[in-house]
């Protein structure tokens, strides 16, 4: 720009200072003169009325969406009207929510199905929107999950470890001892036993894996063999001889080595080969 250029029409400097138009004439307001001073100042925000307006019914709308939380003196009645007003249902049943599978009963559980209409109650009662309730299922469901996790990695470690101790504690003789410990279990009740077998102790292993159970269970089993009959119903006397000879020689080293055992052994060969044996 030239600064020795003469000024055009229109874009003297009082034009810009006066803001005044081209004819020299001032833009007329579209608020009234006379206005207050703080509603002068909130018009200026606007272009005009219509502008206003437009604004003051979106600002209706929006607050008629809005709740207001009840005061310190409010009633039941207020309180209902205000979670209603919230989405909270009106009946614990009403929730539109999904149970995780590990804490869905279905009809088979009776009283897992009475804990889930306690725990509905309770959340409805104390004003839990439907959003709320499915989030809190939902990370309780995640958590089960965890622990139950957690707890069979424990169980498996507990019981590695009981199998452990048996197999240095029976050496060679670990298999033929858990055959005995599985015959007494067989000889008192198969149902009964692999119940008792499966039943959850506090570190979370079963008592089936405890190796003080299992010991009482095969020296009950070995005492089984010492007390079989020599001749069972229908079988020839050498059988029965034979099968009490093999019983003999399964037990215990210990035991095995015991005087009134080696002395049965010995009428037991007499027996089944004569008196050369």
């Amino acid at each position: 720009m030239d600064l020795n250029e003469e000024p055009q029409s229109g874009d003297t400097a009082e034009t810009v200072e006066t803001g005044r138009d081209q004819a020299g004439s001032v833009p007329e307001s579209p608020w009234p003169d006379d206005l207050p001073e703080e509603l002068s100042k909130a018009a200026q925000k606007f272009a005009g009325p219509t502008e206003a307006l437009r604004s003051y019914v979106e600002l209706e709308r929006r607050l008629g969406r809005a709740v207001d939380l009840p005061g310190e003196d409010a009633d039941a009645a207020e309180w209902r009207q205000f979670h209603r007003r919230l989405g909270v249902p009106e009946r614990p049943d009403d929730y539109p929510v999904r149970f995780p599978e590990r804490l869905d009963p279905g009809e088979a559980d009776g009283v897992l199905a009475e804990r889930q209409g306690r725990f509905l109650a309770a959340m409805q009662a104390a004003g839990a929107t439907p959003g709320v309730v499915q989030a809190a299922l939902d990370w309780f469901g995640g958590e089960v999950e965890d622990l139950e996790g957690a707890a069979s990695a424990r169980r498996d470690r507990v019981e590695a470890a009981a199998e452990g101790e048996l197999r240095r504690d029976w050496g060679p003789d670990y298999d033929r001892n858990l055959a005995l410990a599985r015959r007494a279990v067989g000889r008192f009740g198969p149902e009964e036993g692999r119940t008792l077998a499966e039943l959850a102790l506090t570190d979370g292993s079963r008592l089936g894996s405890q190796p003080g159970f299992l010991r009482l269970l095969a020296a009950v089993g070995a005492a089984l063999l010492e007390d079989q009959p020599l001749i069972g119903p229908g079988r020839p006397t050498e059988e029965g001889v034979a099968e009490r000879i093999d019983a003999l020689h399964r037990l215990p080293a210990e035991r095995y080595k015991a005087e009134e055992v080696q002395s049965e052994l010995r009428g037991l060969y007499r027996r089944l080969h004569g008196d050369d044996a």
